[in-house]
């Protein structure tokens, strides 16, 4: 009777989820089944900055739902909140805080190959964002690599383009993303390392910056609910405002620690 009761156990806790985030800045290649439903809130902190005190939160809350099972979609809304304090020569210490509404996303995704079925897993994904005053669009190729069983590594080709309206007029800035992560799962717990790069390109033209971060992913599953954290401090970057040697940090451009929180609940 104990043996079946902590088999039971041991099978309820290790139950995967077909979506779940092993990672906080990387996708796999894994969606959700056909009428699956799952809420998911993100939220991403970036921390400090090359002078005075820099906190930015991004919020995002998304639901998301199966069409079949190679194609899901989703809505969110998505929420920032900024705080800089900097100490000027001539003006004394500024200080602004401010809490704004960053528009309605859609994320698409399909499934072109399975990483349970085919050699590798490969995914398309498209997540238009519009806010009023910015227009984002964010196409992404997600693969997936099931390397014996309990590792998981996947990869990020991410090239963004972001349209600003004002009355002075349009802008666009052009931004390249690639990820990297390697994480071990064992049961409901999966522990990783995770390598971000972003190389900013306004009007796509030459880069500008570009900074690299690296660092540790935790991810927890429930039966009904997963979570996963991720904290990439900066490694190493190239300013547009700074020295361009490998030893320099990009923090004009960037924050110094990008940490991101994922909780995903399914119906």
């Amino acid at each position: 009777m104990r043996k079946h009761l902590l088999a039971a156990l041991c099978l309820a806790a290790s139950t995967a989820h077909a979506d779940e985030r092993l990672f906080g800045f990387s996708y796999e290649a894994d969606l959700l089944p056909k009428g699956g439903l799952e809420y998911e809130q993100t939220v991403t902190n970036y921390n400090g900055q090359a002078q005075g005190i820099f906190n930015r939160w991004q919020i995002a809350q998304e639901l998301e739902y199966g069409f079949t099972d190679r194609l899901s979609g989703s809505l969110y809304l998505n929420f920032n909140d900024e705080y800089t304090s900097v100490n000027g020569p001539a003006a004394g210490t500024q200080t602004s805080e401010e809490f704004s509404f960053d528009g309605l996303s859609s994320e698409w995704k399909y499934q072109v190959l399975s990483p349970l079925r085919d050699v590798f897993g490969l995914v398309l994904y498209l997540e238009p964002r519009y806010s009023g005053t910015e227009l984002e669009l964010e196409p992404k190729v997600i693969l997936q690599k099931d390397l014996g069983g309990a590792w998981t590594l996947a990869l990020n080709i991410t090239p963004e383009t972001e349209w600003g309206f004002s009355a002075d007029g349009q802008t666009m800035h052009g931004e390249e993303y690639l990820s990297l992560g390697l994480a071990w799962k064992s049961g409901p717990i999966a522990a990783g390392v995770e390598a971000l790069n972003s190389r900013l390109r306004p009007n796509w033209g030459d880069e500008t910056a570009s900074a690299w971060f690296l660092g540790p992913s935790l991810h927890y599953a429930a039966e009904k609910w997963w979570a996963t954290l991720a904290v990439l401090p900066q490694v190493q970057g190239r300013s547009s405002t700074g020295a361009a040697d490998g030893l320099s940090f990009a923090n004009d451009d960037y924050a110094k620690v990008e940490s991101r929180l994922i909780l995903g609940i399914e119906f």
